[in-house]
């Protein structure tokens, strides 16, 4: 009884093993792959918003100044 019970405490200290091993290549891989792609489309989208908020501006700006008839 007591080999049953060693054997499977080491297959669960195994596969702890093992998840630990893959958890740390996952956070290896979104660190260094998912994270800089997140940052540029983020810097993307705010260089866009950026322009067209500026482009909104300049409208706001040209129908002031143009009086109305």
């Amino acid at each position: 009884m007591t080999t049953r019970k060693s054997s499977a405490g080491q297959r669960v200290s195994a596969a702890a093993n093992q998840m630990e091993s893959e958890l740390k290549e996952f956070v290896r891989w979104f660190n260094d792959d998912v994270v800089p792609n997140v940052r540029i489309g983020s810097s993307k989208a705010l260089r866009t918003a950026s322009t067209k908020l500026a482009e909104l501006a300049e409208e706001l700006e040209r129908h002031t100044r143009t009086p109305k008839r």
